[in-house]
């Protein structure tokens, strides 16, 4: 007897669409706008755009003058990501109850998805060569240092940027360090001297008047298929990065970095899924599933943030 399948192709679309993984932090410093077309424009936004006043003075019968400086605009494709599994039609048709396979599969391949997505974000926001040397520094004392000063430097950091930034954004290395220094721990406590203890990311981001501090902990096994295992973290350690963010920004709202992701499939969804029985393999044959997606990560205005290395 021919195999049912459980859900139709819009659900599973919508499985995969609706999948959070709460461990992640990239759509929380790169937020998704959802684009119609493969084809994205969009908009660069430097400091002399940013900080530049337009002189509107005017006669009372006169036009106003056009506004000095305008963001400069591109285009770029967004990019095609895709994964793929299967499962034998006969653990289909003898499922444990309670036990949903095609779901579980589709919720799986966007995981490992979005793994990918997270670590695309964490290199195009925490590499040094993608900022200028306004907004970046490299410490000569990290922060697991007592002699260290990271309220200074963060304070700096928020000086440099173009607009007022809102978030901070780091490995779990450089919030540890960050959140035992004497120095923060004494400022949020109250005392003097060495104090033990660790502040929390809502404290510090209150204490530096950001709305959230971001900490990625998220690892993945960055050795060759065939060789041992080698576990790393997808936000690289020792970087604490000042940011600029807006969960639904306009097309030319000013924020520092974006992801740009294809919402042209069925439904508007910014996930496919594609379900197909074949019958060659196996003994009942085999369910093939596919999740993907197209997007594109993308710093849109590098001068509104601050990046600070060699924290750890």
């Amino acid at each position: 007897m021919p195999y049912t399948q459980l859900h139709a192709a819009e659900t599973q679309a919508e499985l995969a669409t609706k999948y959070v993984n709460a461990d992640l932090i990239a759509d929380k410093v790169c937020p998704v706008t959802p684009t119609a077309r493969k084809l994205v424009r969009y908009w660069l936004h430097d400091r002399k755009n940013v900080n530049t006043i337009s002189d509107s003075r005017m006669a009372p019968d006169g036009l106003p003058n056009r506004r000095s400086l305008v963001a400069t605009s591109t285009t770029a494709e967004v990019e095609p990501y895709g994964l793929s599994d299967t499962n034998p039609i006969s653990d289909l048709n003898d499922a444990e109850p309670g036990i949903d396979i095609e779901a579980d599969t589709i919720e799986f391949l966007t995981s490992d998805l979005l793994l990918g997505h997270e670590q695309r974000v964490a290199t195009a926001m925490t590499t040094a060569a993608s900022y200028a040397s306004a907004n970046k520094v490299t410490l000569g004392t990290p922060w697991t240092s007592a002699l260290s000063t990271p309220i200074a430097d963060i304070q700096t950091g928020k000086r440099a940027c173009a607009v007022p930034p809102n978030i901070g954004v780091c490995d779990e290395a450089t919030f540890d360090a960050l959140a035992r220094h004497p120095d923060i721990i004494s400022t949020l406590r109250g005392t003097s001297g060495t104090v033990n203890g660790l502040a929390t990311a809502e404290e510090i981001a209150r204490y530096f008047g950001l709305e959230a501090v971001h900490v990625g902990r998220t690892k993945y096994n960055s050795a060759n298929p065939t060789a041992t295992a080698v576990y790393s973290t997808l936000w690289p350690s020792g970087r604490f990065l000042l940011a600029k963010v807006v969960q639904t920004p306009r097309a030319k709202e000013i924020v520092t970095a974006r992801t740009y992701r294809y919402s042209g499939n069925p439904g508007g969804l910014t996930f496919n899924v594609v379900s197909v029985v074949q019958e060659e393999p196996g003994t009942q044959g085999v369910l093939f599933q596919k999740v993907t997606m197209d997007e594109l990560v993308q710093l849109t205005a590098a001068d509104t943030g601050y990046l600070i290395s060699s924290a750890v």
